[in-house]
């Protein structure tokens, strides 16, 4: 037998913990579950400044939009110097803005040094990086952006199941919404 709860206008304020309980003259079992509602970003923004005081450029990432509130990070391959990273996030209207940003010295950078912005939402298999390469007197490029999607995503309609798949690993669903709209997906991981 099969049961699901069909959600139709999804929104961030059903992200939480669910439970199932089926009862009968013998037995009674139940199961709880971990749905995430999020929202993609609204926009994703990595850019560069050369500092003309310093010999230095200020590479920073900025999201708006995004709920719930997301990891946003600054590395590079070429350099382990990126750890001096300033991070914060800004609550706005039910969702979140976030700014990353790095400083490096421009005489420091190899011919061409590629950083990434990468955002994720936590709990979900949603991941967007940026990129831009930098090299000593380059002027400024412009930045490249390429989704992430996990490996191997279980995506089905949006509904909880009485057992989750295998690949559930963490037993959390997220309902994605796409261009700020909820759709009737979810992902388990």
């Amino acid at each position: 037998m099969y049961r699901a709860l069909q959600i139709i206008n999804p929104t961030t304020e059903l992200s939480g913990e669910y439970k199932c309980t089926v009862s009968t003259f013998n037995d009674e079992r139940s199961q709880t579950r971990k749905m995430i509602v999020y929202v993609p970003e609204k926009s994703l923004v990595l850019t560069h400044t050369k500092l003309s005081e310093h010999d230095a450029v200020n590479i920073t990432c900025k999201a708006e939009g995004v709920f719930p509130e997301p990891q946003l990070d600054i590395n590079s391959k070429e350099r382990t110097d990126t750890h001096d990273m300033q991070f914060k996030t800004f609550p706005r209207e039910g969702v979140f803005d976030a700014v990353a940003s790095v400083t490096v010295n421009v005489s420091d950078l190899e011919d061409s040094t590629t950083f990434d912005c990468e955002l994720k939402i936590p709990e979900t298999n949603y991941t967007v990086k940026k990129s831009v390469i930098l090299s000593p007197g380059t002027p400024e490029l412009p930045s490249t952006t390429e989704l992430v999607p996990d490996a191997n995503p279980t995506v089905g309609k949006a509904s909880l199941e009485q057992t989750l798949p295998a690949s559930c690993s963490n037993n959390t669903l997220m309902l994605l919404t796409l261009s700020h709209k909820p759709s009737a997906l979810f992902s388990c991981t």
